[in-house]
């Protein structure tokens, strides 16, 4: 079994080895970030589109909140 067989849920955020999710019947995705290289081709373009979301205000998955905001203590 290698790690490409494993997905995540997109609404629920369970894992499983289907297309679907079978707790809400939601597509499923690869839960494993991209490789990250040092020639990435497209980091400029995608800093744009980063950067146009934020100017208008957009949230944008899988960013993290800026440092200046503590999370919250429970």
């Amino acid at each position: 079994m290698t790690h490409d067989e494993l997905r995540r849920c997109r609404d629920c955020r369970r894992y499983t080895f289907g297309e679907v999710c079978p707790a809400c019947g939601a597509p499923t995705g690869n839960p494993h970030p991209a490789r990250w290289s040092p020639e990435d081709r497209y980091a400029r373009y995608r800093r744009a589109l980063l950067a146009e979301a934020a100017r208008e205000g957009r949230g944008t998955a899988g960013t993290t909140a800026p440092a200046s905001e503590e999370p919250e203590q429970h």
